[in-house]
């Protein structure tokens, strides 16, 4: 969970691998999502790959956010989709160590 002003331009969501076999190449697809928030309107849509190379643990994502006149009552939110491409066992997080 990430919370910015909506003139803080973007959000960098830190993205970590906390285990399996550190020996292999992972790729990760990754796709923001409307919630609350609606692409266009309040974030830039951002999609892509992650490529984690042997002992790298850790990769950013940025999302650009839209800073506009419009009041809203309470946060917008948007959701980032993470979805692995490996035959081998791992895991993958946002820690909340990074908020």
């Amino acid at each position: 969970h990430y919370t910015v002003l909506e003139n803080a331009g973007y959000v960098t969501l830190h993205v970590i691998r906390s285990d399996g076999n550190l020996k292999n190449t992972v790729y990760v697809d990754y796709a923001t999502e409307d919630g609350t928030a609606t692409h266009g309107a309040d974030y830039e849509p951002a999609e892509g790959t992650l490529i984690f190379y042997p002992m790298e643990t850790h990769k950013e994502i940025q999302v650009k956010i839209i800073d506009d006149d419009i009041f809203e009552e309470g946060p917008s939110k948007f959701v980032v989709s993470l979805s692995a491409k490996s035959i081998f066992s791992f895991s993958f997080f946002f820690p909340p160590l990074f908020r």
